[in-house]
C-alpha cells in the first residue's frame, strides 16, 4: 500500500508511472498527464499517513479466498493529501484533504 502511494506521489510530481500499476491505470495516468499539460496545469502533491497526522489506525487489511484458484489481498488506508495547483508556473491555490486508498491484489494459482 505505501509503495503504491509513494510511486503515485512520484507520478503526481514527476510524471513517472508507478511500477506496480496495471496497464489500465498506466493508460489513465497518461491521459490525465496529457490533459494537465495541454492546460498548462501542474499539481504538486504530498501524501502523509493519517496515523502520523492524527494518530489514526494504520492499514486495515484482510485476505479473501474463493472456492477456486483465487486469493485476494485487500487493504485500505487514509492519507492526508496536500495539493498545490499551478497554472503556467504561477501558484493558484492549495488544498489539504483526506484521501482514502483501497488496494486489491489478486493472486491466481497457475
Amino acid at each position: 500500500m505505501n509503495r503504491f502511494v509513494d510511486e503515485y506521489e512520484l507520478w503526481c510530481n514527476e510524471g513517472k508511472n508507478p511500477d506496480i500499476a496495471s496497464i489500465d491505470l498506466d493508460f489513465a495516468l497518461d491521459l490525465q498527464k496529457k490533459r494537465l499539460d495541454e492546460k498548462g496545469v501542474k499539481i504538486q502533491t504530498a501524501f502523509t499517513d493519517k496515523e502520523t497526522v492524527k494518530n489514526e489506525v494504520p492499514i486495515n487489511a484482510c485476505t479473501a479466498y474463493d472456492m477456486g484458484e483465487c486469493k485476494s489481498n485487500i487493504a485500505s488506508k487514509t492519507y492526508e493529501v496536500t495539493e498545490k495547483y499551478f497554472k503556467d508556473g504561477k501558484k493558484k491555490k492549495k488544498k489539504i484533504k483526506d484521501r482514502f486508498f483501497f488496494f486489491l491484489h489478486n493472486d491466481y494459482k497457475a
